[in-house]
C-alpha cells in the first residue's frame, strides 16, 4: 500500500471512474483499491470521496463505496462486483442504492434511445 503526493492524488480523482473499483474506509483515512490489483491509502475521510465521486460511486454501508461500474448482481443485502468480491449492503442505504441505480440505467437507456434517433431519424431501415 502506498501513499499519493497532491497532485497524482487530484490526477486519480479524476481517473477513479476508469482505474477504481472501491474504495474502503479505514477510520479517518481511505483506502482505493484499483482495478490492476493496487490499494492506495489517501489521508480523507470516505464522506470527502462520497461527496466528490457522487456521480460514479455509491455508498452501500459504512465503510464501502463502489463504483458503479462495478456492481454485478444485488441479491438481498448482498452486492457482488465483476472481480467477485461480496459486500454487504447496510438496511439504510439499501433504497438509495437503488434509487442511484434506477437513475443511472434510466439516463443509460435515454442516451442509448437518442443516438438511435440520430441514427436512424425516420424509423425506417436502411
Amino acid at each position: 500500500m502506498r501513499h499519493l503526493p497532491r497532485k497524482q492524488h487530484s490526477e486519480l480523482l479524476l481517473q477513479a471512474n476508469k482505474a477504481v473499483s472501491h474504495i474502503e474506509s479505514d477510520k479517518n483515512y481511505s483506502c482505493f483499491f484499483l482495478k490492476n490489483g493496487q490499494k492506495i491509502l489517501m489521508a480523507y475521510s470516505l464522506h470527502v470521496y462520497q461527496k466528490a465521486l457522487e456521480t460514479s460511486f455509491v455508498r452501500i454501508n459504512r465503510s464501502h463505496l463502489i463504483n458503479r461500474n462495478e456492481i454485478e448482481t444485488i441479491i438481498e443485502n448482498r452486492l457482488s462486483t465483476v472481480n467477485g468480491q461480496t459486500f454487504i449492503i447496510s438496511r439504510r442505504r439499501k433504497k438509495h442504492l437503488l434509487a442511484f441505480l434506477f437513475l443511472f440505467f434510466l439516463h443509460y437507456s435515454t442516451v442509448i434511445a437518442q443516438n438511435a434517433i440520430e441514427v436512424n431519424p425516420q424509423g425506417t431501415d436502411a
